[in-house]
Parts: C-alpha cells; sequence; structure tokens
C-alpha cells in the first residue's frame, strides 16, 4: 500500500523548477503557505512552471490568489505548453485576473482544462467574455472552461 503525501509549496517549486519528470501532478489545493504567502510565493511557482515540461496538473484551489497572482501564472502558462489541467477555484481571482489568463492562453498550445469557479467577491462580466472571445481566435487546444459568467453576451461563446 503507497501512502500519498501532500506536497509542500516550497518542495512543490523545487521540484518544478527542477522539471522533475515523477512530478505530473501538483496539488497545492488548501495549502496553508500559499494562502498566507500566496503573493511571495506565486511568483516563485510561476517562474518553475515557467520551464518545466512534465507537469501536466496544476490544483491550486482555495490559495488566496488574487489578479496578481494570476497575472504571474499568466506569464507562466503562455509559455508552458505542457500543463493541461489548471484549478484556480475558490480564490480571489476578478475581471482583470481572468482577463491576464486569457491573454496568454491567445499563445499557449497546451492547456486543455481551466476552472475559475467560485470566485470570492467577484463576477466575471463582459470584459472577462471579450478576453477569452479574442483567446478563442488563436487558440484551438482549451476544451473546458468551468467558470460562473454573467454577460448577457455569453451566448457568444456558443458561436465560436
Amino acid at each position: 500500500m503507497k501512502i500519498q503525501v501532500k506536497l509542500t509549496a516550497t518542495a512543490a517549486i523545487e521540484r518544478l523548477k527542477a522539471d522533475d519528470p515523477e512530478l505530473v501532478s501538483c496539488d497545492l489545493s488548501n495549502n496553508a503557505v500559499l494562502q498566507m504567502k500566496a503573493s511571495d510565493m506565486i511568483p516563485r511557482l510561476a517562474d518553475a512552471l515557467a520551464g518545466n515540461s512534465h507537469c501536466r496538473e496544476l490544483n491550486l484551489t482555495a490559495c488566496n490568489l488574487d489578479d496578481a497572482c494570476c497575472e504571474k501564472l499568466a506569464a507562466a502558462l503562455a509559455g508552458n505548453h505542457h500543463l493541461a489541467s489548471l484549478v484556480l477555484e475558490g480564490n480571489r481571482c476578478g475581471n482583470e485576473g481572468a482577463t491576464h489568463i486569457a491573454s496568454a492562453l491567445r499563445t499557449n498550445r497546451g492547456l486543455m482544462m481551466l476552472n475559475l469557479l467560485n470566485q470570492k467577491g467577484s463576477r466575471f462580466g463582459d470584459s472577462t467574455l471579450a478576453a477569452f472571445t479574442g483567446a478563442f481566435d488563436s487558440n484551438i487546444t482549451l476544451l473546458k472552461i468551468i467558470w460562473r459568467l454573467e454577460s448577457r453576451q455569453s451566448f457568444r461563446l456558443n458561436k465560436l
């Protein structure tokens, strides 16, 4: 019987930076260190992720990430074509952070699933919709977005 030990944020960053071939899935959901020090840790995580070619899934559920953190992750996502699933559920990402991610998706060719559901205190509106609609002009790999979009123009996504 193999016991699964949850990664610490620091260990995950080190393994991502080292491009550890055994780290295919990185689950940092509800990580207390990230919740308290997201603004310090996420830039380091993003830098490590940018050069990683083995991690396929990154789960950052409920890590207290804000728009600035999303901007750092988006910069990594723009050049990382190996990550297939990114879960950012239950954070504090607003229209600005989602727009940064959408901009990164214009050049990203690997991400297939993005979860932005249950963002605290934020509702994605027309500006976020416009950013994602623009991203889909060039991105053909993203197959699934899990989110709550509050826009009367959301039907435009169905036409893409």
